[in-house]
């Protein structure tokens, strides 16, 4: 069982793409969140006597205490297995565009898979842009474009931008 503290501040997903925009988040403060849950992964591969493979990692289970510091929550999908062996089950479960390819593939998590779902979530929080979107291409295709035309600077957030102009 999971006790979490109350977290005032509702999830990393409201904060990014669905608030006033007084409350979006500011560059500095996406990344400190980032960081939070990037130990947070580190706690659960390794900081543990079972390893624990969240499989679900994305922006709406990343939750924000009243200090705005980031929790990763919603374990539903997350298995618990030892160091030393892979991954068990065989079912592809998690969140499309947040899928490495080899979940897709061959249905087997790992360490690596979650990594994989964080990185998606780093260009998300940092792209203010999900990685599926009705009309758009994918987001790792459209950051891939843009890096091949030398022009990846234009994927950082609007409202980042916004914020660096009027502060």
């Amino acid at each position: 069982m999971l006790v979490y503290d109350y977290m005032e501040n509702g999830s990393l997903d409201k904060r990014v793409f669905e608030c006033e925009e007084s409350q979006i988040l500011s560059f500095k403060d996406r990344i400190r969140v980032l960081k939070d849950v990037a130990s947070g992964v580190l706690y659960l591969h390794e900081g543990w006597e079972s390893r624990v493979l969240h499989r679900d990692i994305k922006a709406s289970n990343v939750l924000l205490d009243k200090d705005m510091n980031g929790r990763l929550g919603d374990f539903g999908l997350a298995r618990m297995h030892g160091h030393d062996k892979v991954g068990s089950t065989t079912r592809v479960v998690g969140t499309v565009g947040y899928l490495a390819p080899e979940v897709i593939r061959t249905g087997r998590a790992s360490a690596q898979t979650d990594v994989f779902g964080f990185g998606v979530l780093i260009l998300e929080v940092l792209c203010g842009r999900r990685p599926m979107e009705e009309g758009k291409p994918h987001l790792i295709d459209w950051l891939w474009e843009l890096m091949r035309k030398g022009e990846l600077v234009l994927a950082l957030d609007e409202k980042i931008k916004e914020q660096r102009r009027i502060g």
